[in-house]
C-alpha cells in the first residue's frame, strides 16, 4: 500500500514498494493535501495492478499521460509503469532510416537530399511526435514553393516529380516509426501527384548519335555513346562496370550484371556496336578487365557514379558536332534505342528484358514519339489494311524468295517434301453437287 507524508517545509512524499519489495519514496513537492491524496490513490492503483499481474486500469493510463517526463520516470524506475519511449528527433529518425536500410551509394545520396529538406523545414531537434498532419501539409506546400535547387547561379523550385519522390521517402520514414514510436503517421494522407514531363523525353535520331560518335575524342568514348544509343546501356553504371569476360564473341551476346537492378541480363551484340566494341578490344592491354577503363578512376569503388562527369564531356562533344542540347542526354539515347526496338517489331516483353526494366516502366519513362508520326499517317502507313494485314508464314516467305517474288507459283506446304507445286494460274472451280462432300449411303 502507498503511504503519504509531508515534511515541515510542506513538501509531500509518497512511499510504495518496488517490484523487489524495497521501499521507495517519491517527492511530490509543495501542493495541497487533496492533490497529494489523488497522487496516492493512483500510485496504489498502479501498485495493485503490478502485484496482481493484472492490466493497468484505464483511469491510471489517462493519469500517467498527464504527468511530467521527470515524475513519470520516477514511477517507472520504481516498477509502477513501463519506461517511457525515447522519442527521436527528426535528424535522429532520418539517420536511423538511412543506416538501417540497404541501398547503393548513389541511392543514399538521393535519400540525404530528402532528409536534408525535412531537417531544413522542421529543424534537427524537432521531436517526431510533435509533428502532426497540418505540419506535414505545410511541409508539402513548402517543397513545391521553396527554391531549393541551385542551377546556373540561380535557385529554382523543385520539379513536381522530384518533390513527389522526396515526400514519398519522408512518408516511409514516419511509417517505420508507426506505431512503435508514434501512434499515427502525420504524412499518411499527404501526397504530391507524380508527373512525367514529356517535354524532356526527346528522341535522339540514330544519325545524330553517329555524328556524336564521329566527334568523340577516343575509342572508349565512341563505345560509350554506341552502348547507350544502340544497345540501351545505363551510363555510367552499366557501361563502366562492363567486363570483357561478359562479351561472348562466338555467341554474339553480352551477359552482364547491372549495378542498378542487381540482376544479370543478356543482350545481343547489335550490329551498331560491334565495330566500336571490336576497336576497344583491339586496343585493350593484355589482362584488361573492364571494357571502359579510363573513366573508372573518377568513380569510387562503392558504385557512386556522380563524380564521373560524363555528362559534361558529352555536352562538349554535342556542341562540337553542332547538335541541339537534349535533356537527360544519356537517358534520352537509351530511351530512343528502346523506341527503335519496338518500332522494328521486337516483342515488348523482350525489349523490356534487354533494357532491364518492366513493361510498365518502359511505357512510362522510355518510349518516345519520334516526330514523324503525322507524315506516316498522311502516307497511309497507319491504315487499317496495313495494320491488320496477315503476315506471311516462314514457308511463304521462303517460297517468294526462291521464286524471285513473282508469285506465279506457290509451294504447297503439304506436298513440299515431294517437290509438288500447284499452278495458281490454272486453278479451276467447280460447283458442289447436291450430295455434298459425302457419298450417297441410301443403299446401306
Amino acid at each position: 500500500m502507498a503511504n503519504l507524508y509531508s515534511t515541515k517545509a510542506g513538501r509531500w512524499h509518497v512511499q510504495f514498494f518496488d517490484a523487489d519489495g524495497k521501499r521507495k519514496a517519491v517527492s511530490l513537492g509543495v501542493m495541497k493535501r487533496a492533490e497529494a491524496k489523488r497522487v496516492e490513490y493512483f500510485v496504489e492503483l498502479l501498485e495493485s495492478a503490478r502485484d496482481k499481474n493484472a492490466g493497468m486500469p484505464q483511469e491510471a493510463k489517462l493519469w500517467l499521460r498527464g504527468l511530467t517526463p521527470k515524475f513519470y520516470k520516477k514511477l517507472a524506475d520504481g516498477g509502477l509503469c513501463p519506461q517511457a519511449k525515447v522519442i527521436p528527433t527528426v535528424a535522429q529518425a532520418a539517420q536511423r532510416y538511412v543506416d538501417s536500410h540497404a541501398g547503393a551509394a548513389a541511392t543514399k545520396a538521393i535519400w540525404k537530399q530528402s532528409t536534408d529538406s525535412l531537417i531544413q523545414f522542421f529543424g534537427a531537434d524537432k521531436k517526431v511526435n510533435e509533428i502532426h498532419h497540418e505540419h506535414a501539409q505545410a511541409f508539402k506546400n513548402w517543397l513545391l514553393s521553396e527554391k531549393l535547387v541551385k542551377q546556373k547561379g540561380q535557385k529554382r523550385t523543385l520539379a513536381p516529380s522530384t518533390a513527389h519522390k522526396r515526400l514519398r521517402l519522408i512518408k516511409t520514414i514516419f511509417a517505420d516509426l508507426t506505431p512503435k514510436v508514434i501512434r499515427k503517421n502525420p504524412f499518411h494522407k499527404v501526397s504530391i501527384k507524380a508527373t512525367v514531363d514529356d517535354s524532356r523525353n526527346v528522341y535522339v535520331e540514330a544519325e545524330q548519335a553517329r555524328r556524336l560518335i564521329e566527334h568523340c575524342p577516343n575509342a572508349e568514348w565512341r563505345l560509350l555513346v554506341a552502348l547507350s544509343r544502340f544497345a540501351g546501356f545505363r551510363v555510367p553504371c552499366e557501361a563502366l562496370t562492363l567486363k570483357w569476360q561478359s562479351v561472348n564473341w562466338e555467341r554474339e551476346e553480352i551477359m552482364f550484371h547491372s549495378p542498378k537492378t542487381k540482376q544479370t541480363r543478356t543482350i545481343p551484340i547489335f550490329p551498331e556496336i560491334r565495330q566500336y566494341l571490336q576497336e576497344c578490344w583491339d586496343m585493350a592491354p593484355e589482362g584488361a578487365v573492364f571494357v571502359i577503363s579510363k573513366h573508372r578512376s573518377q568513380a569510387d569503388c562503392n558504385g557512386d557514379w556522380r563524380h564521373t562527369n560524363l555528362r559534361s564531356t558529352l555536352m562538349d562533344i554535342r556542341t562540337k558536332a553542332g547538335l541541339p542540347a537534349w535533356p537527360k542526354a544519356w537517358h534520352a539515347m537509351r530511351g530512343s534505342f528502346e523506341t527503335d526496338l519496338i518500332e522494328a517489331g521486337v516483342p515488348i516483353p523482350k525489349a523490356a528484358e534487354w533494357l532491364g526494366h518492366s513493361v510498365e516502366v518502359m511505357a512510362k519513362h522510355y518510349l518516345r514519339a519520334k516526330g514523324d508520326e503525322h507524315a506516316k499517317a498522311v502516307r497511309g502507313e497507319y491504315s487499317k489494311e496495313k495494320l491488320t494485314a496477315p503476315k506471311k508464314t516462314a514457308i511463304e516467305r521462303q517460297t517468294v524468295a526462291e521464286l524471285g517474288g513473282t508469285g506465279g507459283y506457290s509451294r504447297n506446304p503439304i506436298c513440299e517434301n515431294r517437290g509438288e507445286f500447284a499452278d495458281s494460274r490454272e486453278r479451276q472451280t467447280y460447283p458442289m453437287g447436291g450430295g455434298g462432300f459425302e457419298p450417297a449411303t441410301y443403299w446401306v
